[in-house]
């Protein structure tokens, strides 16, 4: 079977009974890790604008995620495998319109003055290791459906409530490690000195879920569907 972590949570003066659903390798992809279904507290956590929904017990069925964002890499096969025509409209792109992967003689690569301040140099190999950031929703649709395809597999964006479940797991936990807050845990402003920047996936080790999601606090947002 596939490695799985299930979490629990039982409050006080109550009883669980969960189903685990075990899943051989062939059933979670390379680079997915598997969700167990079953139940689980969301909300009730500040969000990014300081407003705190109500915490709420809800219910999912079993899922799989990947375990990272998609990378620039992830992302430039997809833009080789579309006709010529199609590629300039699916391009990543900074906000002021300038794209962030170009095309050479060896393909599709991450344009570093795209999203890299002057002088601060980083290698082209981390380059393709960052995550791709400037798409629009239907670009990001678009990506699932092609990696579908090359997967065998029905791939979606998660909706908010797979995507909260995965980085908080089970427990109401107000961050993905725990609920003390540490700016050094994730890729925000103040974690490193100078200004805040995209950084190559997985360089924070606590910024990581109890299912093994990483980078799920820090980095760059992510789009979901609707429920």
């Amino acid at each position: 079977a596939a490695p799985l972590r299930v979490p629990i949570f039982v409050e006080r003066e109550s009883q669980l009974s969960i189903e685990v659903r075990l899943l051989s390798h062939l059933d979670v992809p390379e680079g997915f890790v598997h969700v167990p279904g079953g139940p689980f507290l969301f909300g009730g956590a500040p969000t990014a604008y300081g407003v705190a929904s109500p915490l709420q017990h809800d219910t999912l069925a079993d899922f799989a995620i990947g375990a990272f964002p998609v990378t620039l890499a992830d992302y430039a096969a997809f833009i080789t495998a579309l006709r010529p025509e199609e590629q300039a409209g699916r391009l990543p792109r900074t906000a002021g319109g300038e794209p962030i992967l170009t095309e050479d003689e060896s393909g599709w690569s991450p344009h570093p003055a795209a999203f890299r301040p002057a002088g601060d140099a980083l290698s082209p190999r981390a380059a393709r290791r960052l995550p791709v950031v400037g798409l629009r929703w239907q670009d990001a649709v678009a990506y699932c459906a092609w990696k579908g395809e090359q997967l065998g597999r029905t791939l979606r964006l998660p909706t908010p409530r797979q995507w909260e479940k995965a980085a908080r797991g089970v427990d109401g936990r107000r961050y993905p490690w725990g609920d003390s807050w540490d700016p050094g845990f994730v890729n925000r402003a103040g974690s490193r000195a100078g200004p805040p920047r995209l950084e190559p996936i997985g360089q924070y080790g606590m910024d990581q879920s109890v299912y093994g999601v990483r980078d799920v606090c820090g980095g760059v947002q992510e789009w979901c569907r609707a429920e």
